[in-house]
């Protein structure tokens, strides 16, 4: 409904706002730039594994969300872009398996193809958001795997969870700070309201974070 609804208030000449999700053509987009929060985690994946793997993984998995729009996957997609220039290379057996955006319906999906994969332990996933992430986590721990996978996520609301842990398993998340989503946006409708003209993409503040900082 997204074209209809901007054309309708372009006729009206009410200003609009899209929040997370992109309304072209007349929307100012706020929100998140999932490029820049895949690449962080990427980035921040690519240095675990040459550290602790000497840089070679044996599979990728890449959780996704198929309902979501490509805008939003972008995030999955630059992770994984970031993932292979860190590490020199791509691994020949990258998988997108679907997995919701939620913690249980991830932990099902993972074991069932971790019980296929039973002889690969460098595996790197990149998670939809840090449920998913977790859930990968958890899949791993339920077999008695977790150090054959190692994660990262989005979102930022549940890296803490696994920061405390001895032997944590997600190595960064990003945090988009929801709380000051509304003072961010009265802002810019004032300035909307007042005439001033604005970037056609409002960018939030992403807060990276890390398990190894967080302890």
């Amino acid at each position: 409904i997204g074209p209809t609804l901007s054309s309708t208030l372009l006729k009206k000449k009410i200003k609009m706002i899209a929040v997370d999700i992109p309304i072209p053509p007349w929307a100012i987009y706020f929100g998140v730039n999932n490029k820049l929060s895949g690449s962080i985690v990427g980035e921040e994946l690519a240095k675990w594994v040459n550290l602790n793997w000497d840089g070679q993984i044996e599979k990728i998995l890449v959780l996704t969300e198929s309902r979501v729009l490509d805008f939003v996957r972008a995030r999955s997609t630059s992770a994984l872009n970031s993932l292979i220039e860190g590490i020199g290379y791509t691994p020949q057996d990258i998988m997108h398996l679907e997995a919701g955006n939620v913690r249980e319906p991830s932990a099902q999906a993972v074991i069932n193809l971790l019980e296929r994969w039973a002889g690969v332990h460098r595996i790197a996933v990149i998670g939809f958001n840090d449920e998913t992430a977790i859930g990968a986590i958890d899949a791993a721990r339920q077999l008695g795997r977790e150090n054959d996978i190692i994660t990262v996520g989005q979102g930022g609301n549940l890296i803490a969870e696994e920061a405390k842990l001895p032997n944590p398993r997600m190595v960064a998340s990003v945090s988009y700070h929801p709380e000051q989503y509304g003072e961010r946006l009265m802002a810019l409708a004032m300035r909307m309201l007042a005439g001033e003209r604005v970037s056609r993409e409002q960018f939030i503040e992403h807060e990276p974070l890390t398990t190894a900082n967080m302890k």
